[in-house]
């Protein structure tokens, strides 16, 4: 079963070129300057990068990392 997040984000149009950054409990996304990172304070918990693209539903998991990456790729259009 999808997590209420996920069906909602789910159900949103596939035509849509709108994407989402998407939390687990427990999850925040840190952004410094043009940089991210993920942290969970419950172990499993993850972040997500959703999207629709050609009609498929999308989700790129975003692993919690005490290391920053850059920000550009994960903004980039979905």
């Amino acid at each position: 079963m999808l997590s209420p997040w996920r069906s909602s984000h789910h159900a949103a149009n596939p035509d849509s070129s709108c994407g989402a950054i998407a939390l687990d409990e427990c999850c925040a996304l840190v952004v410094l300057d043009d940089s991210y990172r993920v942290l969970a304070s419950v172990k499993g918990r993850k972040a997500y990068r959703v999207y629709w693209k050609d009609g498929k539903y999308v989700e790129e998991q975003l692993v919690p990392s005490p290391e920053f990456s850059p920000l550009g790729p994960l903004l980039a259009k979905m």
